[in-house]
């Protein structure tokens, strides 16, 4: 009896690794035929088709992206996907020169914009409506970078001029001037708890400011051209900084030690930016691609290609999944972090996007440009965009020859 239980489970764990197997083999082919409908969606799209790329991609994608058990996921007919639908654009317009940057506040309801016209604007960003302009004894040359802090209630924007202004958030009124460096000052950013500012500037150095006071708490020295960009990490513990020097820098902020330089870029770095866990680094350079790295073991895991100029600036969603660039090729690109695939390229801009980042409910993003405006996208999460694209065409299924023209079953 004994024997003859083991032969019946032995034979029930073989028929049971069977089809498993089979399993995992059909959803490769599932998967390779999905690839196969994206590229052939991506070409009804270049032919003025994107209803019908609408249709065959809807056939491939899983009901629950989050959790695809019907059909799998691939990123090819994501980007597919996005390609196809339209996108809907807002312009905002006032500023009367390049504007340097523009970024969200904390609840998403402000965007803070920066520009050559020498002053700081203030937008709603649910309708575009211009709410102030922080100009009154302001910054005496151009305005290079603009954000909130944490809570909101403070701006800080940073000038040619050499300065780094705090303005309360509400009022539009100029809290304090921050001097200190010696040349423009290209960024400055809050620290996650609010008590800091960490600033960028010409001079090579990055700064750390007491945020209340005004007191400059230290100078970080080490890059040997021009500092770009500088911003704190999650924990507040590390500070990233992007130079001319064609390096990032990551420096501990309690111990002062020798910073950990990566190196990889070809050119000037002009951006660099911690992941919203802290665990990895995007950058942003001249050479026209954007690199990730693991701040732990300070190496690079990708390059993103894709850009036909110099990228200006790049950030993470908030959910990590994808990041955001900005580039003097008049556009903004949308990328899986994970694959490094390129899943949208954003275009609308007349000339160089100096700036971009996720609106913190992760369903918009907004741009800055040389072309003297600001834009701001739709870029829904994907089973948003599937569920809407399934409701305009639950009344139109494929047909049965429309399926064995593209071998759908």
């Amino acid at each position: 009896t004994a024997f003859i239980t083991m032969v019946v489970l032995g034979i029930a764990a073989i028929f049971t690794f069977q089809n498993h197997r089979l399993k995992q083999q059909r959803w490769k082919m599932m998967e390779n035929q999905a690839r196969f409908i994206a590229e052939k969606a991506n070409n009804l799209v270049e032919q003025g088709d994107s209803y019908s790329a609408q249709m065959l991609l809807l056939n491939m994608l899983p009901k629950d992206v989050n959790h695809p058990i019907d059909k799998p996921y691939t990123v090819e007919t994501e980007a597919a996907l996005r390609k196809a639908c339209d996108y809907h654009t807002a312009i905002i317009k006032g500023h009367t020169d390049n504007v340097n940057s523009a970024s969200y506040s904390p609840d998403g309801k402000r965007i803070v914009s920066a520009s050559y016209d020498k002053t700081v604007k203030i937008w709603d960003a649910q309708t575009g409506t211009e709410l102030k302009t922080l100009e009154l004894v302001g910054h005496t040359s151009f305005v290079l970078f603009a954000s909130y802090s944490p809570d909101g209630k403070r701006i800080v924007s940073t000038s040619d001029d050499k300065t780094i202004k705090i303005w309360d958030a509400e009022t539009g009124t100029e809290l304090k001037t921050l001097k200190g460096h010696t040349d423009r000052v290209n960024s400055a950013l809050y620290s996650p708890d609010g008590k800091r500012i960490v600033s960028a500037s010409d001079d090579k150095t990055v700064r750390i400011w007491d945020a209340e006071t005004g007191t400059e708490l230290k100078t970080l020295k080490g890059h040997t051209d021009r500092v770009n960009f500088a911003s704190y990490s999650p924990e507040g513990k590390s500070i990233a900084s992007a130079s001319d020097d064609k390096t990032v820098r990551i420096w501990d902020v309690e111990t002062e030690t020798e910073p950990n330089t990566l190196e990889g870029h070809a050119s000037l770095v002009l951006s660099a930016s911690f992941s919203p866990d802290g665990k990895r680094i995007v950058s942003a350079s001249y050479d026209k691609t954007v690199r990730i790295w693991d701040a732990e073991t300070r190496t690079e895991l990708k390059t993103l290609k894709g850009h036909t100029d110099r990228v200006n600036f790049a950030a993470f969603s908030l959910d990590e999944k994808r990041i955001v660039s900005a580039s003097d090729d008049n556009t903004v690109r949308i990328w899986d972090t994970e694959t490094g695939t390129e899943l949208r390229t954003l275009v609308g801009h007349t000339s160089w996007v100096n700036s971009t980042s996720y609106c913190p409910d992760g369903k918009h993003i907004v741009s800055a440009s040389y072309d003297h405006t600001i834009k701001i996208w739709d870029f829904p999460p994907l089973q948003d965009l599937i569920d809407q694209t399934r409701e305009r065409f639950k009344n139109r299924p494929l047909k049965q020859e429309e399926k064995r023209a593209y071998y759908i079953e």
